[in-house]
């Protein structure tokens, strides 16, 4: 797989940590870019079944360490309480039972639903329902006229409820209009890399959202970046044959960065990545070409009689 999505994401990091003097925030964020770009590169060198099955051991030991973890302290105290990290969690969890169901493999898909459920993170269940939305689409056809609306129905009412008990969704509307902001104030490079985690703002170490992580921190050069990844892998899917699986993947994985951000986690993005290459295939569709003149045509095939 093309390390391009790579470079075009490092490119404006680089860009806007240069603009602004390279401050602490931004050696580490460019440090966090290193620590995906490295592991990811040295993936490569794998051989395709070995990276597959060293993936689903790990996804399977994060899956088994969450479930673990919830129910030795329901055991202990009697409280339910979502895991550490859960929002890190959740998506790689989605992302794995994509290629759990691609591979065949449901106990696996089971296992990794269940830390989905247990992690309780309204953006990882939400993007659970935009994949099951785009399978369903390549499977019927087309979708039913109701299933938009119970999709999203099913988003509000997901939020309106754990806004009523948690502020969630009113916070971050005001997270993303501090971040658009900070965007409006500095509109070509952003305010630099880490530059919302440097604030030490209250439950705002980043925007909540990838769009307006990228033009706070990275500006109009971060923005740019965001969308040629993702159209990367949208032409990439398109020249595909089969499109069904990695289309889940970007489906969720977008409706997953309108309510949060979750690849300032190292581990969480070379996951993503690895799934990614797992579900997209190592060669592009190639259009059938005609035979060549010194190519000997098919004697069984019939052929036209020219008269004279």
């Amino acid at each position: 797989m093309s390390l391009l999505p790579l470079l075009l994401i490092g490119l404006p990091l680089l860009l806007s940590a240069w603009a602004h003097g390279f401050t602490r925030q931004g050696a580490s964020s460019l440090m966090l870019w290193v620590l995906v770009a490295l592991p990811y590169g040295l993936s490569q060198l794998l051989n395709r079944q070995h990276a597959k099955l060293a993936l689903l051991i790990i996804l399977g030991g994060a899956a088994v360490t969450a479930i673990g973890q919830i129910l030795f302290i329901l055991i202990d105290t009697g409280v339910w309480t979502r895991p550490t990290a859960a929002n890190l969690l959740a998506p790689v969890m989605v992302a794995a039972i994509i290629l759990s169901l691609k591979e065949e493999k449901p106990g696996l898909a089971a296992l990794y639903g269940a830390a989905l459920l247990i992690s309780g993170s309204r953006a990882g269940l939400l993007s659970g329902f935009a994949a099951w939305a785009v399978s369903h689409w390549f499977v019927g056809g087309k979708l039913p006229r109701w299933m938009p609306a119970a999709i999203l129905g099913a988003g509000l009412i997901t939020m309106t409820v754990f806004d009523a008990t948690h502020g969630s969704l009113s916070q971050r509307i005001d997270w993303w209009a501090f971040a658009f902001t900070i965007w409006d104030s500095n509109f070509w490079v952003g305010a630099g890399p880490g530059s919302l985690r440097a604030m030490n703002l209250p439950y705002m170490p980043h925007a909540h959202n990838i769009w307006m992580q990228a033009v706070a921190d990275l500006g109009l050069a971060g923005l740019i970046a965001v969308i040629g990844v993702v159209g990367f892998y949208a032409w990439r899917v398109w020249q595909s044959d089969d499109r069904r699986w990695p289309t889940m993947l970007i489906a969720a994985l977008l409706m997953d960065g309108v309510f949060d951000f979750i690849y300032w986690a190292p581990p969480v993005t070379v996951s993503l990545l690895l799934i990614g290459d797992q579900l997209l295939p190592q060669t592009l569709r190639k259009h059938q070409e005609p035979y060549e003149h010194n190519q000997q045509p098919d004697h069984d095939t019939p052929r036209l009689r020219v008269m004279p």
